[in-house]
């Protein structure tokens, strides 16, 4: 690992690219801010889940994974949701962006090519159908909607369209798939119903 690009290179900039540039918020949150709040989501949800079936999941990858998550966007910026996975064709062309971006940022961290390979196959598979990558997307969902309930305490009519969009985001983690940290995202469902813009 190359010690010295990782204290002054790309991966530093994540504490200076700041999520939602579009939209007036009171608080700036940068991707690195977010990123520590995947990881401190990923903790905590880990502690809801039995123990037999903790014992099943790699915590060292979860978090791991948590603060890799975004790591591309030290090359790409934060790119809104919406736009991001609005239709397939987009989502196609972002998550080629976003690989060879972690890409550019993995070479920068390790000389060997094999080692950054490793680096970039594990963002790429982050947020994945496993138990450990469902962690993730949740812990990144309960940022977002954590980051939004602040914003709208402070600042009512703020994120308006992102506030829309919590509801159907909410609803992705009410699947099957995610019965093992129920009731958590049942839990979040209600605080995004709470969020939801009054006409």
């Amino acid at each position: 690992m190359n010690f010295r690009n990782l204290l002054l290179g790309s991966t530093q900039r994540l504490r200076y690219v700041w999520r939602w540039s579009g939209t007036p918020v009171l608080a700036r949150e940068s991707v690195a801010e977010h990123s520590y709040y995947t990881a401190l989501f990923s903790l905590f949800i880990m502690e809801t889940i039995e123990p037999e079936q903790l014992a099943e999941i790699d915590r060292h990858r979860v978090l791991q994974d948590a603060l890799i998550h975004d790591m591309e966007e030290a090359i790409t910026g934060d790119i809104p949701r919406p736009f991001k996975h609005g239709n397939a064709r987009s989502s196609q062309f972002f998550s080629r962006a976003g690989r060879d971006a972690m890409k550019s940022v993995s070479a920068e961290l390790y000389d060997d090519f094999v080692e950054a390979g490793w680096l970039t196959r594990r963002w790429q598979h982050c947020k994945n159908d496993s138990d450990e990558g469902r962690i993730v997307r949740f812990a990144d969902f309960c940022s977002v909607l954590s980051y939004i309930w602040q914003e709208a305490e402070r600042n009512g009519p703020v994120l308006r369209d992102e506030r829309l969009g919590l509801q159907e985001y909410a609803q992705s983690f009410l699947i099957p798939a995610y019965d093992f940290i129920r009731p958590l995202p049942r839990l979040a469902k209600e605080v995004a119903l709470e969020l939801a813009p009054q006409p």
